[in-house]
């Protein structure tokens, strides 16, 4: 699978599922986690795509402008 048709699938996972782990992305499109990451970084800068760092790294794809809302939760979320 070429770069663009992966990236093109992780954003149409990301879409329907809305949130997955890179680990099990990384097992349904036979690439690294490193190759996951790299992707995400990559679509992250024109797609409403964020990352949540941690032991158990997860991908979430949001609208835009709800961006800042789900940062702040997720920091509120982490304080507990």
């Amino acid at each position: 699978m070429e770069q663009s048709e992966r990236r093109d699938e992780l954003k149409r996972i990301l879409f329907l599922r809305k949130y997955d782990t890179i680990n099990n992305l990384a097992k349904e499109l036979s690439v690294s986690t490193r190759t996951i990451r790299r992707d995400l970084v990559s679509l992250s800068l024109s797609e409403a795509i964020y990352t949540v760092p941690g032991d158990i790294r997860e991908a979430f794809m949001y609208w835009k402008t709800l961006i800042p809302i789900i940062k702040d939760l997720m920091k509120r979320k982490l304080r507990f």
